[in-house]
């Protein structure tokens, strides 16, 4: 389900590369190293005037495609077989339950790991790692990803840098070719000869709530909390944006399992338990979605992943909906220049309108989507002919501040 962009005109693509050479979102990732690294913004990107409180949210079936990176001979029992996969999803789903959302497997792919240029170093864990080298994950996502937009891309490696398991994108970036959930081979499922330490297989169900919108439940705005209850400021805007989670420090154990935990009592009116999935709590313990943190997955999964689960094509920049992205798209962009708060035309989902917006969009310019079914705006949008009017509009824009 690869495609190349068709483009009508290439200057908006040189521009584009001639900026994103400068901007740091094109740029391979270089997280910390730890257990598991989220991708993506920190910050609560749902608007302010999206209320996700008191709704009742439709059920969401995500179709999914699993994507195995093997080499047994290096990596014994990475390999892994269907058997083990469908295992995995059934579980998954077990742990998603009273959420209203679910997980369909789709399909599965296998990629030998000598594929690529890079697979001694990978070997040898003598430099490649993932997900610190991004250029190397791109060459394996770009020949195996299914649309990121309608389908949930699931990789399963053999190796991780340091003591990461597993990682995934809390925000979507529709320009990002390794959006998806990355699970380390050998804590993925729930049996079989690959597992070595974890056997519930809750790597996978906590990489998925952060795909799903969840942050850590440990989390604060400049990392991770440091004590138990401790005040950091409103639950909307401070921690993992949930009300129903207490701010603790990160557990590793739980009640009758060895390692730290806060005590289980109430912080700010919450009672903490140490079995949430989005805690590093011992597996064993971890079966709870709270009812705050379902509501914000509903919440962000309809903000920015609509298409997961929606049967309308997808086509990215296409503001006035007549599946082709152009002019009248481009002059509507614009007309929200430098707004904060204006959904109508976020396309990085950062709040604001700006030059990052407009270079998505030029990135883009052109992109026929073919869709089927095309709707045709009420009241359509004068369209000017002359490429260099859009040119002078641009740079208008662009140095109005100046």
């Amino acid at each position: 389900m690869n495609y190349t962009l068709p483009l009508r005109s290439a200057w908006p693509i040189l521009w584009f590369l001639a900026v994103c050479m400068s901007l740091s979102f094109c740029a391979a990732p270089a997280p910390a190293q730890e257990e598991c690294f989220v991708m993506g913004s920190e910050e609560n990107i749902l608007p302010r005037n999206f209320n996700y409180a008191n709704r009742t949210y439709t059920e969401k079936n995500i179709r999914c495609v699993v994507h195995v990176l093997h080499d047994n001979q290096y990596f014994p029992n990475s390999n892994i077989g269907l058997d083990i996969i469908i295992d995995a999803f059934e579980q998954l789903n077990v742990d998603f339950e009273g959420t209203n959302i679910s997980f369909e497997l789709i399909d599965v792919t296998y990629t030998h790991l000598g594929s690529f240029s890079w697979a001694t170093s990978y070997r040898n864990d003598s430099g490649v790692c993932f997900p610190q080298y991004g250029t190397q994950m791109s060459q394996w996502t770009n020949m195996v990803k299914w649309n990121t937009a309608e389908y949930c891309n699931v990789y399963v490696a053999p190796d991780f840098c340091s003591s990461i398991l597993g990682f995934a994108w809390v925000t979507y970036y529709p320009w990002s070719t390794l959006d998806g959930v990355w699970v380390e081979t050998e804590v993925f499922g729930t049996y079989g000869p690959q597992l070595t330490f974890r056997f519930e297989n809750e790597t996978l169900t906590h990489e998925m709530g952060h795909y799903c919108g969840l942050h850590h439940v440990f989390k604060n705005n400049s990392g991770t909390v440091q004590g138990c209850g401790l005040n950091i400021g409103p639950c909307e805007h401070t921690g993992d944006y949930v009300c129903d989670t207490p701010p603790t420090k990160v557990s590793y154990g739980c009640p009758g399992v060895a390692g730290y935990h806060c005590p289980e009592t109430t912080y700010s009116g919450v009672l903490f338990q140490a079995n949430n999935h989005m805690d590093y709590c011992a597996e064993e313990c971890r079966d709870v979605f709270t009812p705050g943190q379902i509501e914000r997955m509903h919440a962000m999964l309809e903000y920015q992943r609509p298409d997961l689960f929606s049967n309308e094509t997808f086509c990215f920049g296409d503001f006035d909906g007549d599946c082709f992205v152009g002019t009248s798209d481009l002059l509507h962009l614009l007309s929200y220049f430098n707004c904060d708060y204006c959904t109508e035309a976020d396309l990085d989902l950062d709040h604001m309108v700006t030059a990052a917006d407009l270079q998505l969009l030029l990135s883009v310019y052109g992109q026929d989507c073919n869709c089927d079914d095309l709707f045709i705006p009420t009241h359509p949008i004068d369209k000017p002919e002359d490429i260099h009017e859009i040119v002078r509009k641009i740079n208008e824009h662009m140095n109005k501040n100046d």
